[in-house]
């Protein structure tokens, strides 16, 4: 019996429901059955019960019913509205409500149990609410078993059905890979099933349909068992042939194959059997100090060769029984390798400087070379050997040594830092001060959008050498507020001296207000202030940008 036949009979129009107690049928609609007697009668329909659930597709075909698409057959309800007089639908038949509870002892006059988890009265709560060989189903309906929980058997050669805990139908199970089903369990087999093998040299083996044993099988005459077959012999067993003039050939015990064998030293094949060499075969000797002979794989003659001239090498000679070469001056055979010859350039391999194995060793920030078979090293870009001094490697930086800015020895002034291999003069939001006459570059800080400039002339030199000599005028002061910048952007600055001396009227020589108004227009002149470029030429000194 199948759980889906059980389930097809519990759709019929009377339910039973069994405890320790009593029998009771509880008819499709209320008031049926007297809970409260034990003897109460119940009205069946006998055409039902007799021709068992109609089969659908369709609820035209169920008369008072309805069709359950899901099992395929008619039924009272598929859902509760399709109950009358308050009843709801359990298992496709219309029943009266669960009564309420807190306690079996409520339900026990029905037959029954108290769920007090759903707090109403049900048939079963656990498989042990039902009879022996009963179970309780999901709609807590005690039904019967299917099967006796835990016991298994084999349904085919390959899977096994093992019943559940409840009874209520069976787990299938393929046996492992290797395996197949015998009896109760999955059993290992010794073969594959069909599958023939070589039980001796003579004798056949079938492996059985079940995988657990074997069928022999001799073979004919001149016949051998091979990879599971009979196979015919290709020559008489353990018999001998020349395989070749230095080569015995001989038949394997089942006929089937040969093995060749070397004739033993000093012998070559004939009739079967090895006969004297004049040379062992494959050996090399040296026929002169140039040529090399081997000899013939049959031990019988020789071949000779002049010993070959490889790469970069400038002779050939044969000695000791093997050809040798002399490499070329500068050239080395430093990876002891013939085929290639002489591969190192020694004047220039770092790896083999000089001489094979004499690898250069590479300082810091910087690459091993070989020049003229001396070890050296070449500086990574970026990187500079300032103090000449190889144990250190490329010690400078030139993006940022401030000693060494771009290039060896060029050092930048005081104040300045090297960024990107120039000299620079970089200073934080607030006040930058520039008072030594020059070239500087300002890099905007960070968050700054504009500056104001401040200009201080130097001041004119008084008029040198004359009886009439004059005071050098004064500075000029003039300055510009809010000057759009970009921030990280560079800004030349150029610093001018100051006036000089002469033996005339001197530069300063004038009133302070020309002077003052010179060192505007040499402001001006420089482009400083007119925002036409970055550069803020200063002719005077000191300036501050703040």
């Amino acid at each position: 019996m199948h759980l889906d036949h059980t389930k097809l009979v519990l759709l019929l129009a009377c339910r039973i429901a069994v405890d320790d107690r009593r029998l009771r049928l509880q008819r499709d609609t209320p008031g049926a059955i007297d809970a409260g007697r034990s003897d109460a009668s119940t009205i069946v329909d006998a055409s039902r019960v007799d021709s068992g659930p109609t089969p659908c597709i369709s609820g035209r075909q169920c008369p008072n019913q309805v069709c359950s698409t899901t099992l395929g057959i008619c039924v009272d309800c598929n859902t509760s509205v399709d109950c009358t007089g308050g009843q709801i639908c359990r298992a496709g038949a219309c029943v009266a409500p669960p009564t309420a509870c807190v306690s079996t002892r409520q339900c026990s006059g029905m037959g029954q149990v108290c769920d007090t988890t759903l707090g109403v009265c049900v048939q079963c709560v656990v498989d042990t609410d039902c009879m022996p060989g009963q179970f309780c189903n999901p709609s807590q309906t005690c039904v019967m078993q299917v099967c006796v929980p835990g016991t298994a058997s084999c349904t085919n050669g390959t899977t096994l059905q093992t019943c559940d805990t409840h009874g209520a139908g069976y787990t299938m199970s393929s046996c492992p890979t290797g395996q197949v089903c015998s009896g109760t369990t999955c059993m290992p087999t010794i073969c594959t099933p069909g599958t023939t093998s070589c039980a001796d040299m003579n004798t056949v083996n079938t492996c059985n349909a079940n995988g657990l044993g074997y069928t022999p099988t001799t073979c004919p005459a001149m016949n051998s068992c091979n990879a599971g077959l009979c196979t015919p012999w290709t020559c008489t067993p353990n018999a001998m042939t020349c395989a070749s003039s230095s080569e015995v050939s001989v038949c394997a015990a089942n006929g089937l194959t040969s093995t060749t064998i070397p004739c033993m030293a000093m012998g070559s094949c004939t009739a079967g059997a090895c006969t004297g060499w004049i040379c062992t075969p494959g050996a090399m000797s040296c026929a002169s100090s140039t040529m090399v002979q081997t000899c013939a794989m049959d031990g019988l003659t020789y071949t000779t060769s002049a010993c070959p001239v490889p790469a970069n090498a400038m002779a050939a000679s044969c000695a000791s029984n093997a050809c040798a070469f002399t490499c070329t001056t500068g050239y080395g055979n430093c990876d002891s390798m013939a085929a290639n010859g002489c591969e190192a350039t020694l004047a220039t391999d770092a790896h083999n400087c000089g001489s094979c194995g004499h690898a250069c060793a590479a300082p810091a920030n910087a690459t091993a070379a070989c020049v003229s078979s001396t070890c050296g090293f070449t500086c990574n870009t970026g990187y500079a050997d300032c103090d000449h001094n190889a144990s250190n490697g490329c010690e400078s930086n030139s993006a940022t040594d401030a000693s060494n800015c771009g290039s060896c020895g060029h050092a930048c002034a005081t104040g300045q830092t090297c960024a990107a291999g120039v000299c620079t003069t970089v200073a934080a939001a607030g006040q930058v001060s520039f008072t030594t006459p020059g070239t500087f570059t300002w890099t905007v800080p960070t968050g700054v959008t504009s500056v104001s400039v401040v200009v201080v002339g130097g001041g004119g030199t008084g008029l040198a050498g004359a009886a009439t000599s004059g005071g050098g005028g004064g500075g000029a002061l003039c300055y510009l507020n809010n000057i759009p910048v970009t921030p990280g952007a560079s800004i030349p600055i150029v610093v001018g001296t100051g006036g000089v001396g002469s033996a005339t009227l001197g530069a300063g020589g004038a009133s302070a207000s020309t002077a003052r108004h010179q060192a505007w227009a040499g402001q001006v002149a420089a482009a400083g202030l007119d925002l036409a470029t970055t550069t803020w030429g200063l002719d005077m000194a000191p300036a501050v940008v703040a």
